[in-house]
């Protein structure tokens, strides 16, 4: 039931050029999410403009904005993103980082 409900599966089962007659979409995500977020939104957007459907999906600018994933981080080789798990661990046990 919840595949059949997804955002991909809609746009799926959409005629062709059904799309067209609804609003322009901005898919957006950011320089380090995990590919488990972008893969998924690739596929919609796939079958999106197959259908029809205008829009953009571009990444957020700016090295600020991060859906970083503490789980994907450990080990992950990125000196800047293991230094922000350093420091957001010692914020959480000593109040600072």
């Amino acid at each position: 039931m919840i595949g059949e409900r997804c955002p991909t599966a809609l746009a799926r089962n959409l005629n062709d050029g059904d799309a067209k007659g609804l609003p322009e979409l901005l898919c957006l995500h950011a320089r380090r999410d995990h590919f488990g977020a972008i893969d998924p939104q690739k596929r919609f957007w796939g079958a999106w403009v197959e259908k029809g459907g205008r829009g953009e999906m571009k990444e957020v600018a700016g090295k600020e904005h991060n859906h970083i994933s503490t789980i994907y981080g450990v080990g992950s080789g990125d000196d800047e993103v293991e230094q922000w798990l350093v420091d957001v661990l010692g914020w959480c046990l000593d109040g600072d980082a």
